[in-house]
């Protein structure tokens, strides 16, 4: 209980001090980015602020096709839906330089989360990355058959096998009281 409370409290820190902040300067200066630059990749002083798909080898797209869409849509979704993209990964997140080995895992019942496949509960990962110790706890509770709780904090691990030599993993500190849920 101990090192969950330590690791809430560097979350909380990070997401206060440093997550929101940042949040707050790209929605106010991603508005007119996104009106101005035609480019798919915003420009390398703005690249927190920037879809981290195109630098970490990910499939783009999806953000691709928003940015079709217009600027409006894509200031929403780098702005609203995935603010510092690119800091959570690469300067909070960690790239997979080593291989993963499992430490400590509850996750012997199926996957837990709000997604068709899911179910609700509680989950805890730990993993050694290189001499790095990296961890997720989930927590799904549900409302009703449609609406959950769900909690995520840690680095979005998922399993050993969806983490190869060379990708990239998000930190994360996720609170959705009231999300939607379509799991088992």
């Amino acid at each position: 209980m101990i090192k969950f409370t330590l690791r809430l409290f560097k979350h909380l820190l990070i997401l206060l001090l440093v997550s929101i902040p940042l949040q707050i300067i790209g929605a106010i200066i991603l508005l007119p980015v996104c009106y101005l630059v035609k480019s798919t990749r915003l420009p390398y002083y703005l690249r927190w602020f920037d879809c981290a798909d195109f630098y970490i080898g990910r499939d783009t797209s999806t953000y691709e096709n928003i940015i079709k869409t217009g600027a409006w849509n894509r200031y929403t979704w780098l702005a609203w839906r995935n603010p510092t993209n690119y800091f959570e990964y690469v300067v909070l997140g960690v790239k997979v330089d080593y291989s993963l080995y499992l430490i400590e895992t509850n996750d012997i019942n199926g996957k837990v989360g709000d997604s068709t496949g899911d179910h609700a509960g509680y989950r805890y990962t730990e993993m050694a990355l290189g001499d790095k110790v990296i961890y997720e706890y989930s927590y799904i509770k549900k409302w009703s058959d449609k609406t959950c709780l769900r909690f995520r904090m840690g680095y979005k691990i998922g399993s050993v096998k969806s983490n190869k030599l060379g990708s990239w993993i998000q930190q994360c500190l996720v609170l959705s009281p009231y999300k939607s849920y379509s799991g088992g």
